[in-house]
């Protein structure tokens, strides 16, 4: 049986895509069920800031980095039915499929262009996804893009990102594409985990300038 610990270190320590969508592969089927028993937060953390962040239910959102659809389930249950969501592992996006929340999945590479127009969407959220062994720091320029001035991108970031992504987010921000609107303290995102529980977080919401 493998640990969480064995899964974490393939999905982080993946360098090229493939690696990382044959480890999405094998931990698709159980990766609900192995996170929530250690507690994991950004489930029950990111809902909040959708809520208070884009509170019309009826707002087109991107889900970047859907994996299994966790937060689209919960979003949907808060009433929010227009999701569409994006990831690169097919896998992953079938179980996504599975939770009826999305009114679209599709299989995209956050190293790439995002095959989305600009201003395409409300507001985007993207959850685990801007970290070692993930999408690039580039990743969350396309992200910004597709966002109408006006809207928010919400993002988690790992304390081992944060000096790569959130450079990029601060340059976006002196550039006066984004604006810091709240940033939580850091918080572990395995509470549960006795080998994990070191591994620190924060959520991070900019309101989308132009």
């Amino acid at each position: 049986m493998t640990s969480l610990s064995d899964h974490l270190a393939r999905v982080y320590g993946s360098t090229d895509p493939d690696t990382l969508q044959r480890a999405y592969q094998d931990w698709a089927r159980s990766y609900n069920a192995d996170l929530a028993a250690v507690g994991y937060a950004y489930p029950q953390l990111l809902p909040a800031l959708i809520t208070r962040h884009v509170p019309d239910t009826a707002s087109r959102i991107l889900d970047a980095g859907a994996g299994t659809g966790w937060i689209g389930g919960l979003l949907q249950t808060l009433g929010y039915h227009n999701l569409s969501g994006i990831d690169l592992s097919a896998d992953m996006l079938a179980v996504a499929r599975t939770t009826g929340a999305y009114r679209e999945l599709r299989r995209m590479n956050l190293a790439e262009r995002v095959d989305f127009d600009d201003a395409s969407f409300a507001a985007c959220y993207s959850v685990g996804t801007f970290t070692p062994g993930h999408a690039p720091p580039h990743g969350l320029r396309e992200l910004a893009r597709v966002v109408r001035p006006g809207g928010c991108l919400v993002v988690t970031l790992t304390e081992p990102a944060w000096a790569d992504y959130g450079a990029v987010l601060e340059k976006l921000c002196e550039e006066n594409r984004l604006a810091l609107v709240e940033r939580t303290p850091p918080f572990p995102v395995f509470p549960y985990s006795p080998e994990e529980r070191h591994l620190l977080a924060r959520l991070e919401v900019h309101r989308v300038l132009a």
